[in-house]
């Protein structure tokens, strides 16, 4: 894997870190492998690139041991997120290191999966790089019970597994502090495969960030892309969850309400083809003779919702993996990219139970059935929070498999009601 250097990664992140009206802040969470020297280099170059946005001292009303700002007090500036050294400890000259690069995923947090040797090889925080982490500073999770569970600016990084035993064994005490503090989740190093995590399942925690590998456009990846969706890369958490609530558990935080939900699935509009199709203006065959005249696509809708084990904090099936969502239905196949399903074809989901719109989703995947193709081969798909899925006929627009825009759209009717 090549290496990106860090003057290069603190540019692109200026060039395109408040763009288009955004002007939210940014966390930037550091992995740090560098020696002391080059943490001072890796200081100097944010403090040169980042001049005027990087946040490097305290608000004077804003003591981060009593209180995070508010967001409208951050706006337009670039948050640290590393480990804090200790007061008074001594940093070590180590042996010379590169300078980190943005190739590997996990960081302080996945301190427990690390090897003797690995752990052996961890480098302190110098002091300058240190005093940077004001607001955001990582802190290795012990119990919630800590003193430094209670402080307002750490952020604990816990692995999904972890996370899960915490819900089994710590379920009250877990949402109560991600109702008042940061949580960071991360996939596991088992995913050697670069499949993610079901996001979702984590939100419901009260857990702010949850880090996915990029490299796959899986369920993962759509379900994450509909949480932020138009969101400028912050969503405000929905009643119960707050830390001006009381709710002490996922059970209590929300109304649950009973949804029924009626999509009429009636036309698509330039579906794209598979990826291991080709191209349907061109006629041309891929290695397997297969051309979009070959394409059979149909719909597939999935619901991603909560489920009882969550409420309860019992075992999660499927140990948190993203999948389809437990409700499903599918239209049959048309031929062409253009398909039209005449009056509509109906997909009903009644009387789902125990639903919170706002950590609720609707997954629309086209996908292909023809004879010449893997079954059920992904085309193109959109996914949706469930409150944002308003009544009426409506033209969806689709990406294509790996997460492009594309010219695809769907016309469908949305029937719902949720008492």
């Amino acid at each position: 894997m090549n290496s990106v250097p860090f003057r290069e990664v603190c540019q692109a992140i200026r060039e395109t870190a408040f763009t288009n009206n955004n002007h939210l802040p940014i966390i930037v969470s550091l992995e740090v492998h560098a020696d002391p020297d080059q943490q001072e280099l890796m200081v100097d170059i944010m403090k040169e690139e980042w001049e005027g946005l990087l946040l490097d001292e305290p608000f004077d009303a804003c003591d981060p041991k009593a209180r995070q700002p508010r967001l409208d007090e951050l706006l337009d500036k670039i948050l640290i997120k590393v480990k804090k050294t200790p007061a008074k400890a001594s940093v070590p000259k180590g042996t010379q290191l590169s300078l980190p690069t943005i190739s590997s995923l996990e960081e302080e947090g996945s301190e427990d999966e690390l090897s003797p040797e690995a752990k052996s090889r961890k480098v302190p925080i110098c002091e300058s790089l240190s005093n940077l982490a004001i607001y955001t500073h990582s802190e290795h999770f012990k119990r919630f019970d800590t003193m430094s569970a209670k402080t307002p600016s750490h952020i604990f990084s816990i692995n999904e597994n972890k996370i899960l035993e915490l819900h089994q064994s710590k379920h009250k005490e877990m949402f109560t502090h991600n109702r008042d503090y940061f949580m960071r989740a991360y996939p596991h190093s088992f995913r050697v495969d670069s499949s993610n995590l079901d996001p979702s399942l984590y939100w419901r925690k009260g857990v702010q960030m949850v880090a996915l590998n990029w490299q796959k456009w899986d369920e993962g990846m759509m379900l994450n892309t509909a949480m932020f969706d138009s969101e400028k890369g912050w969503v405000l958490k929905p009643t119960g969850y707050l830390s001006s609530d009381t709710s002490t558990s996922q059970a209590e935080a929300h109304p649950h309400r009973t949804l029924n939900l009626r999509i009429t699935v009636l036309a698509g509009q330039h579906i794209p083809l598979p990826e291991s199709s080709t191209n349907n203006s061109t006629k041309s065959l891929n290695v397997s003779g297969v051309s979009g005249a070959d394409f059979r696509p149909y719909v597939k809708c999935e619901l991603h919702v909560e489920k009882d084990e969550e409420r309860a904090g019992r075992a999660i099936e499927g140990g948190g993996r993203a999948r389809e969502g437990q409700y499903k239905q599918k239209t049959k196949s048309r031929e062409t990219n253009n398909p039209d399903f005449g009056k509509g074809m109906v997909l009903d989901f009644c009387n789902i139970p125990k639903v919170v719109e706002e950590l609720s989703f609707v997954r629309f995947k086209i996908e292909d059935e023809s004879k010449f193709l893997p079954v059920g081969e992904l085309a193109a798909w959109a996914c949706i929070r469930l409150d944002r899925l308003q009544p009426g006929y409506r033209f969806i627009n689709l990406l294509d498999a790996k997460g492009n825009p594309s010219d695809g759209k769907l016309l469908v009717k949305i029937e719902k009601s949720i008492r």
